[in-house]
């Protein structure tokens, strides 16, 4: 089984046991909060606002890692930002269900995420340096030549009847 096999397999049942967990969280969070008409997002604000950025940056650093097409020295960053952002909603939820469980969760994850930026900051910093060099890299035409549009069948067509 190859290197990527494994981190898909990886990530797969790590997205089981996340949607499970954030699904359960989720339900619990919709029993404590049943009848109070948008309360919890009143006394919530912030911590709701948090959340739904850091399910969609969970959610496009997951599609990243899935994709058969994207395979590139980035990959391991996206890897880890897919890991922080997953566990960090699930913190983000036990921090409106019990406050000082979700404090305590929130300071485990920071150090954490300490611990692993400190032990991967080498290939981190290797990964945003390949990503800015490919961002620099010349396009393949030169400033002089200009472009040319070029209308297709449809406009062609549409050209001749009017």
């Amino acid at each position: 089984m190859s290197r990527f096999e494994q981190e898909l397999r990886f990530f797969e049942q790590f997205l089981v046991v996340f949607g499970f967990s954030f699904s359960f969280l989720l339900a619990l969070i919709g029993l404590k909060y049943q009848n109070s008409n948008g309360a919890l997002f009143h006394e919530h604000r912030v911590i709701m606002v948090l959340l739904i950025i850091d399910v969609c940056t969970g959610t496009i650093a997951l599609a990243m890692v899935t994709l058969p097409t994207f395979r590139n020295s980035s990959l391991f960053l996206f890897e880890i930002v897919c890991l922080i952002s997953e566990v960090f909603a699930c913190d983000l939820l036990l921090l409106i269900l019990v406050p000082p469980f979700g404090v305590f969760m929130f300071i485990i994850c920071a150090f954490g995420l300490v611990y692993i930026l400190y032990g991967t900051y080498p290939k981190i910093l290797n990964s945003c340096q390949e990503i800015l060099k490919s961002m620099r890299q010349e396009p393949s035409q030169t400033p002089n030549e200009s472009l040319v549009l070029t209308p297709n069948e449809t406009e062609i067509q549409m050209a001749e009847v009017a």
